[in-house]
């Protein structure tokens, strides 16, 4: 009867040890960085009223960021590479949602969508690589960081499928 209820202590501390832990890994994940960048970069990015201007901009200031966390990701320096990334996901967000709000519907606009898409789509499988590179308390925000890369492509190119029907002629 002892070595039953010894059995069942050892195994209960056991299952709750494993409980434990398992709340303490998810506890101690990384915190994500603040989503911003310098104010004179926002000018300059807010300055091209042109939509390929602004594209143009916003792909320069991307690849730029991008290459720095790349960068600092390969020297095992994740803490230094998250406020890049979170710079890097400013400037994708606030350029989507300029885009979308200056749209007027024109191909230009479109081929600026296009590009941007086509941008975002190539910069995936490199955040990818710093993720699967990353220590698992730093997974997070970079999974968190490629389900809004893939959310901003769709908001891109939502208004290629817009409810416009075309009349027949």
């Amino acid at each position: 009867m002892t070595a039953r209820l010894t059995t069942l202590l050892f195994l209960a501390t056991l299952l709750m040890s494993s409980d434990f832990a398992s709340a303490q890994e998810t506890a101690d994940d990384f915190p994500p960085p603040i989503k911003t960048f310098p104010r004179a970069e926002r000018a300059r990015l807010d300055a091209g009223t042109d939509p390929g201007q602004r594209v143009e901009v916003a792909l320069t200031l991307l690849e730029g960021y991008l290459k720095k966390a790349e960068s600092l990701a390969r020297d095992e320096n994740f803490r230094a590479s998250f406020p890049e990334l979170g710079s890097f996901h400013g400037v994708m967000e606030h350029t989507v949602t300029a885009l979308r709000r200056d749209s007027r519907g024109t191909n230009k606009d479109f081929v600026s969508f296009k590009k941007l898409e086509m941008a975002l789509r190539a910069f995936s499988p490199r955040i990818e690589l710093i993720r699967r590179d990353a220590p698992a308390i730093y997974r997070g925000y970079l999974g968190q960081l490629l389900k809004d890369l893939r959310d901003a492509r769709s908001r891109i190119i939502e208004p290629f499928y817009g409810n416009d029907v075309v009349k027949p002629k």
